[in-house]
């Protein structure tokens, strides 16, 4: 996760810099629009801190956000103001739908409190979906497949009772059905997982490999 801080102070830069830094999260800085639309330009970040005054006074802040909201980098953005509670900040929350905090100077002493329910609980839902919370592909194909034969090994027997078929046939009918329904089983699971038929064979290859080590 990357983060752009726009705020003149060298302070706030430190004490943001430092709180994002315990989570592991790089930070570019911007201390005047200029620099903020270039690196807003060239890069690309999930979060923005916003100081609303860089000097000029709140227009400062609107100005960015406005630049933001006319190039579609609507990036949830946290702004800092000592007017955060005013109609006039209100107001920038209300305009710009991306605008996610409104906070003060004072707030960044504890941001922990004030910043991490908005971030970083949204941040490991998102890691927990992606690692633990995805179902294992490989677990999902082996009670597949075991739930498979189960029912093959049902339906064979019932026809072998009814039609006169060999041993060797049976076996036969048993490994191509199980191929078939295994092939079945990837597509699905490739649909439930967003991985692809692919996706889920270089998933499948990667989880033997860890198991063999």
């Amino acid at each position: 996760m990357r983060t752009l801080v726009i705020d003149d102070d060298l302070v706030a830069q430190q004490k943001i810099g430092r709180y994002l830094q315990g989570r592991g999260v790089s930070a570019d800085f911007a201390p005047d629009p200029t620099t903020a639309f270039a690196k807003l330009s060239n890069e690309r970040y999930d979060y923005v801190f916003l100081d609303l005054d860089l000097g000029a006074g709140i227009s400062d802040g609107e100005g960015i956000l406005a630049w933001m909201d006319n190039h579609a980098k609507r990036i949830p953005t946290l702004v800092i103001s000592e007017a955060a509670a005013l109609p006039q900040v209100i107001r920038l929350e209300k305009a710009f739908a991306f605008v996610a905090v409104r906070m003060t100077h004072g707030d960044l002493d504890h941001l922990s409190d004030v910043i991490d329910r908005h971030i970083f609980s949204h941040t490991q839902t998102e890691t927990q979906a992606s690692e633990g919370g995805q179902p294992n592909v490989l677990s999902m194909l082996i009670v597949t497949l075991l739930l498979a034969s189960v029912v093959i090994l049902v339906v064979l027997t019932i026809i072998k009772q009814v039609v006169p078929v060999g041993f060797g046939q049976i076996v036969t009918a048993g490994v191509l059905l199980l191929i078939l329904i295994a092939v079945i089983a990837l597509f699905a699971i490739g649909r439930l997982t967003e991985k692809g038929f692919a996706g889920v064979l270089a998933e499948i290859v990667k989880q033997l490999t860890i198991i063999r080590k």
